[in-house]
């Protein structure tokens, strides 16, 4: 056999496909499937050194996998693969002969085990506790395929951690797997890792993390962190600020964080057009009001109102209106 994925001329060698490795489905005799002289195609699994004998595989759905070793492994990538064992510290999960990863026990769902023990009295939350453990052990009992997420891996060492939190698996906003690129007002998912007193530490992907200071949550009087937040709970946030020398990252709640950019965005329109101004513009559209449309259909009058689009001819007042927004994102990012 030689090499057709390397640039270099590699040595003709023997390659050892093992009977299991000749197909999908079981083989009894490898003379029924193969002959001397017949062209294969063959994946490389691994080298045994002792023997100086390169491993392969015939297996169409080797042939066709993506991952092989645990080099082509990122953080953050969406994988497939198969449960091995479940254990009271999570499910281990094959992605492919000899790459395998675990999945921690509070990676295995959405809700942290602890949480969902929850009622009342001495007995009620280990009775839940085991209630959730037996969905979970159904749901990732041995031979089942499952998706997840990549947190964190190292292929020198071999160690994979896996999540199958859906909300993580599911999600479409960026994955977090370093400091560097992210920028103030970015949108992001994360875990709950820990709950201190100064505020929330959310993990995301190569365990890089953040602080979610307890000064951005917006508390009520009454309220405590450990009633509202709960480790390995998902939460969506927004960056603040970023130091990645430090490996320092600020966040906010990314419902705060709209609601503080509308809040801007509404100051600079009242600071721009205050009740009785002039203003010049140009017509470029109308469009049926909502509210009049529905009125009007269940009077069954033809009458329709129409809300008429405006673009302003005075550059003057576009023109105070960006700064006065420029000056609520400064004071936001100082924030």
């Amino acid at each position: 056999a030689t090499s057709s994925s390397s640039s270099f001329a590699a040595p003709a060698a023997r390659l050892w496909v093992h009977i299991s490795e000749l197909a999908d489905e079981r083989v009894e005799r490898a003379d029924e499937r193969v002959a001397p002289g017949d062209a294969a195609r063959c994946r490389v699994l691994g080298l045994n050194r002792l023997d100086g004998v390169v491993i392969a595989s015939m297996r169409p759905s080797v042939l066709e996998q993506e991952i092989l070793g645990y080099e082509d492994l990122e953080a953050g990538m969406i994988v497939k693969g198969t449960v091995t064992r479940f254990d009271s510290y999570g499910a281990m999960i094959q992605l492919c002969p000899g790459v395998q990863g675990l999945c921690p026990l509070l990676h295995l769902s959405d809700a942290s085990p602890d949480a969902a023990a929850g009622g009342s009295g001495p007995s009620a939350p280990s009775a839940s506790s085991a209630l959730h453990l037996k969905k979970l052990r159904k749901r990732f009992s041995a031979g089942r395929r499952v998706k997840c997420r990549v947190l964190s891996v190292h292929p020198r060492r071999r160690r994979l951690i896996l999540t199958a939190k859906r909300a993580l698996v599911k999600s479409a906003l960026p994955s977090v797997s370093a400091y560097e690129g992210l920028r103030p007002g970015e949108i992001v998912s994360g875990f709950v890792s820990s709950i201190r007193g100064f505020g929330v530490i959310v993990e995301f992907y190569n365990q890089v993390h953040g602080v979610l200071h307890v000064s951005k949550l917006r508390l009520g009087a009454n309220e405590k962190l450990a009633d509202m937040y709960h480790k390995g709970q998902v939460v969506k946030v927004s960056v603040l600020s970023v130091d990645p020398e430090k490996k320092k990252l600020q966040l906010a709640l990314a419902i705060h964080a709209a609601s503080q950019r509308q809040q801007l965005r509404l100051k600079a329109l009242r600071t721009c057009f205050p009740i009785g101004t002039s203003v010049d513009g140009v017509v470029i559209g109308y469009r049926e009001k909502p509210q009049a449309k529905e009125e009007a259909e269940a009077a069954g009058a033809p009458a329709k109102q129409y809300e008429i689009l405006l673009r302003l001819v005075a550059k003057a007042a576009a023109k105070g209106g960006e700064e006065d927004e420029k000056k609520g994102a400064a004071a936001e990012e100082e924030e």
